[in-house]
């Protein structure tokens, strides 16, 4: 098990997203959450992040957030087993509202969790997700997939829309051409 982060920028050079699969449900809890503590303090001296996408967060790491990090607005997708959640810079990101869109035929209790938020008067839709895990699970994962294109390509053309998470997904399964051409063609649709 093994704890990853990706920082990556957005609006501009000062704005900073995290995208974090914890592994919070790691039968070495008490490690891990050692371990979780030292790398979300890290991140948060070292980058000082507007947003945080969080992926399988289990409660006791949300009850060590919401006591912690207190200058975010913490916006859980769940509160049982493990889930998502996104946390927010209050001084820098305005919630305005929240939405959870359970995927309906789910096993692993999934869902997309969406912030509709405003950053320097820009309005965005921040979008986080840990699709159907394993081989197995392939169809469901692509149709997962499918409902968050569906739910983007929804938001109105004022919206900026980041999405962000663990998607799963095995590369035989991003060839595959029908998904091809609904990404290409929504790419293209907010480029031209």
């Amino acid at each position: 098990n093994k704890i990853c982060g990706t920082v990556c920028t957005f609006v501009s050079d000062s704005r900073k997203l995290i995208s974090c699969h914890l592994s919070g449900h790691s039968h070495c809890l008490t490690l891990q959450y050692t371990t979780w503590v030292a790398f979300v303090n890290f991140f948060s001296f070292r980058y000082s992040p507007d947003v945080v996408f969080l992926q399988e967060v289990v409660p006791p790491y949300l009850n060590y957030l919401q006591k912690r990090a207190v200058s975010y607005t913490i916006i859980p997708g769940n509160t049982e087993a493990y889930f998502t959640a996104i946390m927010l810079k209050k001084s820098r990101v305005r919630v305005l509202k929240h939405e959870i869109t359970p995927f309906p035929t789910t096993s692993m209790m999934r869902n997309l969790l969406e912030v509709h938020a405003t950053v320097s008067g820009n309005e965005l839709c921040f979008m986080t997700s840990h699709l159907e895990s394993t081989k197995t699970h392939a169809e469901e994962r692509l149709n997962q997939l499918k409902l968050v294109l569906k739910k983007m390509s929804e938001m109105p053309a004022s919206t900026t829309v980041i999405f962000g998470g663990d998607t799963n997904l095995r590369d035989k399964e991003v060839n595959c051409r029908k998904l091809f051409i609904y990404i290409k063609h929504y790419y293209l649709s907010l480029f031209l």
